[in-house]
């Protein structure tokens, strides 16, 4: 049969190209080899670290506490550090000398609590008597009195140690047994202190004793008594010091005080006797020279205070007598 119409042949050749194209996935590729190429780097970009400032550094605060009359280092750790007990760390801390009194208005410097120490650690004897007695803690319980290890401190003669383990006892409040073992050591450490010349030291130990308020009334009262005769030696000591410098009057004050203090202790006391005598003996010789000038409200003044602390001064009783009488006189002229 003859076909109508017919393809050219150019036509028909297109035509095949175009399908072999096809059928091959051929495509046309766009020619950009002048297009221009970004770089990149093929090095992983590593983040920095943030650099964080260091906080500054804060100084630390130190503390300070302003001395008021009355006051003692016992009773100034006891106020500012919790416990009299760490009288020796504030002394250290400040480099004072136990037998130099404070002033008042003086400034100390508080340690911190990483310098307070502390206590010696307790025997094994110790811990096992504290082990036993923690239980009873109750006032209806019965007590368990086993101060063994008390007693061989004593007996050892440690008796800071001793008061340590005493004053830390669950019984202490209500065992006037042991309270007694604790006055024992107690006064025979003050009198270590006393025998040495470390006044102030057995001042702050009784110190800390009664502030603890475990102790009873009688017991109490005898250790402020005790601490009354301490404070009177230890002014008879300072009256001993001004006199080394001469300064009369210094020491005058303080035998005064010591006398004022507890007259019969003073009275027993060697050093205060002994002070006294010189200071009395420089006085006559400045009243006497007031009493030749007729300056006699001068001279009387001086007998008067000999008198104070020398009520049976015989030479300062004759010439007061004398001294009262030429007034009278004068005045009747």
């Amino acid at each position: 049969m003859k076909l109508l119409f017919s393809t050219p042949k150019p036509l028909k050749q297109t035509l095949l190209l175009l399908a072999f194209t096809v059928l091959s996935g051929c495509t046309f590729v766009e020619d950009r080899s002048q297009e221009a190429v970004a770089i990149i780097d093929a090095v992983e970009t590593r983040k920095k670290p943030k650099v964080t400032e260091a906080a500054p550094k804060v100084k630390p605060v130190v503390r300070t506490y302003q001395v008021v009359a009355g006051d003692t280092l016992g009773k100034i750790a006891q106020k500012t550090l919790g416990s009299s007990q760490y009288y020796r760390q504030l002394a250290d801390f400040n480099g004072l000398d136990m037998s130099t009194p404070l002033e008042v208005g003086q400034v100390l410097r508080l340690p911190p609590n990483s310098d307070l120490g502390t206590q010696d650690a307790n025997s094994a004897i110790e811990r096992k008597t504290r082990a036993t007695n923690s239980a009873v803690t109750g006032l209806n319980k019965p007590l368990i009195r086993n101060y063994a290890a008390l007693d061989q401190l004593i007996d050892e003669k440690k008796y800071n140690q001793a008061i340590d383990w005493a004053m830390s006892h669950p019984n202490l409040s209500r065992d006037q047994g042991l309270q007694q073992k604790l006055m024992l050591a107690s006064k025979q450490q003050v009198a270590i202190e006393k025998q040495q010349g470390n006044y102030s030291e057995g001042i702050l130990l009784i110190d800390g004793l009664t502030v603890s308020k475990k102790l009873s009334r009688a017991n109490t009262q005898e250790l402020k008594r005790l601490k009354t005769q301490l404070e009177s030696e230890q002014l008879s000591q300072q009256a001993q010091a001004y006199l080394a410098k001469s300064e009369y009057p210094q020491a005058y004050s303080a035998l005064q005080k010591a006398y004022q203090l507890d007259t019969g202790y003073a009275l027993q006391s060697t050093r205060f006797i002994n002070s006294r005598a010189q200071v009395s003996e420089q006085m006559h010789q400045t009243a006497l020279k007031h009493y030749r000038n007729q300056e006699l409200d001068q001279a009387e003044k001086i007998w008067d205070q000999i008198l104070l602390i020398k009520p049976n001064d015989d030479l300062a009783l004759v010439y007061k007598d004398r001294v009262v009488n030429l007034k009278k006189k004068l005045n009747a002229l």
